[in-house]
């Protein structure tokens, strides 16, 4: 018996947790732990081995070199050259992409290497693939990879299929479908309370971090992969070996209620004048600027820096009322939302997910390091969570707008920024 420990990042501070396997309990500390305490709370607990959410390292620039892609028979195409190894084999990119260079990394990449440097210096020895007790974990894909694995050379691909959902915002079906797998996986070696499920329901953070300590277990009787480089000269992901067999309706049987702090607006709604049911979906002209007087550029860039985060990304929406029927429709299925800066759509976004947030009851902590791009509009009516968002070039004179319940193309007399669109080929019609 023995005891595994698991760290979620955050910036400047850490979430750790401990699974002791002896007393089949998990530790957590009162809340997140300043890096000093946070390594002597893991040493006090004496770990088998400790699972990290954050990279140990900067990339090594292995993917840069050209004869190294040759050696390991890699074709980056349209990947970017600035990431990590491991993190090309799983796809992960945007800003869970590793820079080069500590300084170009985000404040909670510069958090968790200091961790690893911090636990390193009391005798923890950190594994690139060659062994050792101290190793990086993430979360999104070690969840994905309990529920599909596929191998094709060096690439690997997990959760093919697209079941689990975005752990965004807190409370999500995402987040509960993850506090679900997390039950399977530790089954039966420890005990699961329900005072633990409220706990890991109040924060992401904690759930993450016990999905980090339960890989550090699962890895002690072999049942994990480590996803790296080949030569263990650069940091990599461990993920589980095998998948756990379910199917998705069980993945699915997780609750939806609504995270504390935040506030529907669907009851409070009046009907919209453009039919849902009988349109494609909505288009969001931001006219002159964005939400919370951005510039439609800065709209653009910051919404397509959260383009990769694990949990989708967050856009806010500067309208006083949308139609309950939309935010119906999101929930329902995943609302189809473009994005027009003038004549042209540019962004193209599947949306699952529409909430109020009032100033009072925003948290953006709630929704991920990477919402802190959106503090300057935290004031915005509505926020939309978008599982995808495509960039595009689709001219709105393409499309079919409702005028007097003829849907017709090219018609955009009215000066309303969401607008209901039907796609050409289902022709004019009522």
């Amino acid at each position: 018996m023995a005891v595994f420990c698991g760290v979620d990042v955050g910036q400047g501070r850490v979430f750790p947790v401990a699974l002791d396997t002896s007393s089949t309990e998990i530790v957590l500390p009162a809340g997140p732990m300043q890096l000093s305490a946070a390594v002597a709370w893991l040493a006090e607990r004496k770990p088998t081995s400790i699972a990290i959410d954050a990279p140990s390292m900067p990339n090594a620039g292995l993917l840069a070199d050209p004869e190294y892609q040759k050696k390991h028979d890699i074709d980056l195409a349209e990947s970017r050259r600035s990431k990590r190894v491991a993190e090309w084999r799983l796809g992960i990119g945007g800003c869970y992409a590793t820079p080069a260079t500590k300084a170009e990394c985000p404040p909670w990449m510069q958090t968790g290497m200091d961790l690893f440097d911090g636990l390193k210096a009391i005798g923890f020895r950190l594994d690139l693939g060659g062994g050792g007790n101290l190793f990086e974990v993430h979360p999104t894909y070690g969840f994905k990879s309990a529920i599909s694995i596929d191998q094709h050379g060096l690439r690997v691909r997990c959760d093919a299929r697209r079941w689990l959902g975005p752990k965004l915002p807190r409370g999500s079906k995402g987040h509960h479908q993850r506090i679900g797998l997390l039950r399977r996986l530790l089954a039966p070696s420890i005990q699961w309370r329900d005072d633990l499920e409220a706990r890991l329901m109040s924060s992401l953070d904690w759930t993450d971090a016990l999905l980090a300590a339960a890989l550090a277990m699962l890895r002690d009787s072999g049942g994990t992969l480590h996803v790296g480089d080949p030569e263990c000269r650069e940091g990599g992901i461990t993920i589980l070996r095998e998948p756990i067999p379910l199917q998705e309706s069980e993945l699915d049987e997780a609750r939806t209620t609504k995270p504390a702090g935040t506030v529907s607006r669907t009851s409070a709604l009046g009907g919209g004048k453009r039919k849902a049911s009988n349109a494609d979906g909505v288009v969001l002209r931001l006219g002159e600027c964005g939400p919370g007087g951005l510039s439609q550029s800065e709209t653009l860039e910051r919404l397509l820096a959260m383009r990769d985060n694990e949990g989708g990304a967050l856009l806010p929406i500067d309208r006083d009322r949308i139609g309950k029927e939309w935010i119906q429709r999101a929930e329902s299925g995943g609302l189809r939302l473009l994005l027009a800066w003038g004549p042209d759509i540019l962004a193209d976004l599947t949306v699952g997910r529409i909430e109020g947030a009032p100033p009072a009851s925003l948290r953006l902590e709630d929704f991920g390091e990477d919402a802190d791009i959106w503090h300057p509009v935290v004031a915005a009516p509505y926020w939309a969570f978008a599982s995808e968002v495509r960039t595009c070039n689709i001219p709105m004179s393409s499309l079919l707008f409702s005028h007097g319940g003829i849907w017709e193309l090219d018609r955009t007399r009215s000066q309303q920024s969401w607008l209901a669109f039907r796609e050409p080929d289902k022709g004019s019609t009522t």
